[in-house]
């Protein structure tokens, strides 16, 4: 009989421990799914933070809309430099501006974008390594402008006067260029910047 008895209570005892390790087993993984439903929920919030958002200028990206600019802050003018232009017939300065200048990936993709407003004394200056067939697009640009592509000799070889703001279309250069400036729309019909006029700047 005493045999019999501590078998039962043996028994007794492994189905208590079988039960046990199922609820605590039952417990992590509801403890895991907890975790991960709430990593899940303030993961997005807190991503920006880390990435520093996000942001695009020439046609090398596929896209097929424009950002919400409405959530996007205006960017501020910095200037950076003085660029003047001066015609091919005279020699003469035409026009004196304050530059921005673009002369990394990021900040060439990102120009002009959001600007809400742009004075004719000022103007954007991209700088790229070496002069080939470039081609820009208005993506995200709020405001109308006039784009220049210069060749590797600072002589104006492509203008796209009025580019129509938030237009997915590529604007193209006629040959290589080495460096692109942006105005505001009308500036070259205003102050009668043409083909061949020179850029310099410091």
């Amino acid at each position: 009989m005493a045999k019999s008895s501590h078998k039962n209570s043996s028994t007794s005892n492994q189905k208590k421990k079988r039960k046990s390790t199922k609820k605590n087993y039952r417990q992590t993984i509801i403890t895991v799914l907890m975790a991960l439903a709430l990593i899940a929920f303030v993961l997005p919030d807190l991503l920006p933070l880390f990435t520093g958002g996000s942001g695009t200028r020439t046609t090398s990206t596929n896209s097929n809309s424009n950002s919400n600019s409405a959530d996007m802050a205006e960017p501020t003018f910095t200037k950076e430099g003085e660029l003047s232009l001066i015609s091919s017939e005279t020699g003469e300065t035409i026009k004196r501006l304050d530059i921005e200048k673009a002369d990394n990936d990021m900040e060439r993709n990102f120009g002009m974008m959001f600007r809400k407003s742009m004075p004719d004394t000022q103007g954007m200056l991209f700088l790229f390594d070496k002069a080939k067939q470039q081609s820009f697009w208005m993506k995200n640009t709020l405001i109308p402008l006039d784009i220049l592509f210069i060749d590797e000799n600072r002589k104006i070889n492509t203008i796209h006067a009025n580019a129509t703001p938030l237009s997915l279309q590529s604007l193209p250069s006629n040959g290589d260029a080495k460096y692109v400036l942006e105005v505001r729309g009308g500036f070259c019909q205003q102050y009668e910047v043409n083909i061949g006029d020179m850029i310099e700047w410091q």
